[in-house]
């Protein structure tokens, strides 16, 4: 999580042990950032952020090989 680039609102993740150790959890917490987990068992609950970051990591990913800032 990037707390340097700001705050998000909420932090939505599946049920692995990184999300749910304490120390992660009191991070989010003293941030003021919402929690919300998956359901055990339900994958599919969490296809839509899924998705999203892949969209986002392609579309950066393309911009920047294409030299889209002449570097």
């Amino acid at each position: 999580m990037t707390l340097l680039k700001g705050r998000p609102e909420i932090h939505h993740s599946d049920q692995g042990v990184q999300y749910a150790a304490k120390e992660y959890v009191e991070l989010l917490e003293k941030h003021e950032v919402q929690i919300s987990m998956a359901d055990v068992g339900r994958p599919d609950q969490n296809g839509y952020a899924e998705r999203a970051i892949r969209t986002i990591k392609e579309e950066e990913w393309s911009y920047w090989s294409t030299g889209a800032l002449g570097v």
